[in-house]
């Protein structure tokens, strides 16, 4: 186990990246374990997982201290150097991306993309409300993503509260929909707010749909799977939302605390409350028969 006092004050990011020869290689193996164990994960998740399992401190300088070797070990991984490694596609990163348009070398190639593309609407053969997922974090829409693909269910990450244009595309979209929306974000007096800031958005577009479901973090949850906690940030006499919640539970919890493994479960178990297994397993099959007549159309078209 890593001395928890590896990160001081004066730490530097790049005197926690040169590492003073193999001091972190402990540290590194506990990090690289982790994330294996569970990927892809956030860094911030990592975070957590190494502060509960008493490698890092619960603080600045711990989380600091896990971001500065994540990098090390990704570099290993890319340079063959000695040392615990990591394969820098476990660990989300949304926020730096490259956009670029899509372009092929040729038509048959551009077909053969597109016979990938295809994919039935499921949902149209079942009786019950399409799930619809809000997510707090970009970095952990990352993490559910395959989950919300699997179902053709749409993901919205919403970036902390959500902005006014982004609910007014989830209105345009609901229309005459039936719609169970559930949401996943920090216990902390925003996320706790953000239920009840989407339902009043979507009244003022003029959809009455009810209750958004706060599905986690819940003050259930964080007590039974004992998840880290940071101190509630209350900003000022004017914040009555940090206040209150204080008052109540003290101290907040982070998304960010639960293993990849437990929020892709408690997504998947929110979808799937909606299914008709019947009906769903006869509608994979008619996507199978149309993908195969697809093949053969574009075979013909590229020939």
């Amino acid at each position: 186990m890593a001395p928890a006092n590896l990160a001081t004050k004066s730490s530097s990011p790049t005197d926690l990246r040169a590492g003073q020869g193999h001091k972190f290689d402990a540290l590194d193996q506990a990090l690289v374990d982790i994330v294996e164990g569970d990927s892809p994960m956030t860094v911030r998740q990592t975070f957590y997982q190494a502060e509960v399992a008493g490698l890092v401190p619960k603080d600045e300088d711990g989380y600091k201290l896990v971001l500065a070797r994540l990098v090390v070990v990704r570099e290993r991984f890319i340079t063959v150097a000695k040392g615990p490694s990591l394969d820098p596609d476990l660990i989300i990163d949304p926020s730096r991306k490259i956009d670029r348009v899509p372009t092929w070398a040729d038509l048959p190639r551009f077909l053969d993309t597109v016979k990938n593309w295809y994919r039935r609407d499921l949902w149209r053969d079942q009786r019950g409300a399409l799930p619809i997922i809000l997510i707090e974090k970009e970095a952990l829409a990352g993490i559910v993503r395959s989950v919300t693909d699997d179902y053709a269910v749409p993901l919205i990450a919403t970036h902390g509260s959500p902005s006014i244009t982004v609910m007014k595309d989830l209105a345009n979209f609901i229309g005459e929909r039936h719609v169970a929306i559930y949401q996943f974000g920090d216990h902390d007096p925003m996320g706790e707010n953000i239920p009840r800031q989407c339902e009043k958005a979507l009244r003022l577009f003029g959809l009455g749909l009810g209750q958004v479901i706060r599905e986690a973090l819940t003050p259930e949850q964080v007590a039974r799977w004992k998840l880290p906690s940071r101190p509630t940030k209350a900003s000022g006499a004017g914040d009555h939302l940090g206040r209150a919640f204080k008052a109540e539970y003290g101290d907040s919890v982070e998304l960010d605390a639960l293993t990849t493994t437990r929020l892709r479960e408690l997504v998947e178990n929110a979808i799937t409350r909606h299914v008709d297994q019947a009906a769903w397993t006869k509608s994979l099959k008619r996507q199978a028969s149309d993908q195969r007549r697809l093949e053969k159309l574009i075979k013909v078209a590229a020939s």
